[in-house]
């Protein structure tokens, strides 16, 4: 399949949605005091939330004094095809109930992403990663996506809604 190399576009609310669903890792964007802190996540979607954990650090200090932050998520086929998506929101940690649902979505989407059907309750120490973790979520304010090639060759109509999209 040919590339078109420099068309970029937007893409549609329902691509970003896609594409933050089938992305197995996220680039997590966080500031505070003139510091800009980018790092890598495992997180999972649940509309409008973005969930993850984390221990204690830089991270979830950084994201308590300041709780507006971004995730970047890719999709790469080639230097010319590609999609990009980033979610804005706000950080909010969770716990009881909230954090419990978390980590139970987090684990399925593991599991799933590693080619399990489900996950042993002997390999997993529930209750010590409860304890431990910090569970937090980003509430997702506005999300934008773009691409670079023939949305064809991403199994896309090219004919769909392009834009910005707040607060769904």
């Amino acid at each position: 399949m040919e590339t078109e190399h420099g068309k970029m576009s937007s893409l549609d609310q329902a691509e970003c949605l896609r594409v933050l669903e089938n992305s197995p890792i996220g680039h997590l964007g966080c500031f505070s005091h003139k510091e800009v802190y980018v790092v890598p996540i495992t997180y999972v979607i649940d509309y409008p939330y973005i969930y993850s954990h984390s221990s204690n650090g830089k991270k979830i200090a950084l994201m308590q004094k300041n709780p507006h932050v971004c995730l970047e998520v890719e999709e790469i086929h080639s230097l010319f095809e590609w999609k990009s998506v980033i979610a804005w929101g706000t950080f909010e940690q969770v716990k009881g109930e909230e954090a419990t649902k978390a980590m139970r979505l987090l684990i399925q989407r593991v599991v799933k992403m590693n080619g399990e059907e489900h996950l042993s309750p002997l390999t997993v120490d529930f209750a010590a990663m409860l304890e431990t973790a910090v569970i937090y979520r980003i509430h997702i304010k506005k999300i934008t996506g773009r691409y670079e090639g023939n949305l064809q060759n991403f199994g896309l109509d090219a004919n769909h809604e392009r834009g910005t999209h707040d607060t769904f």
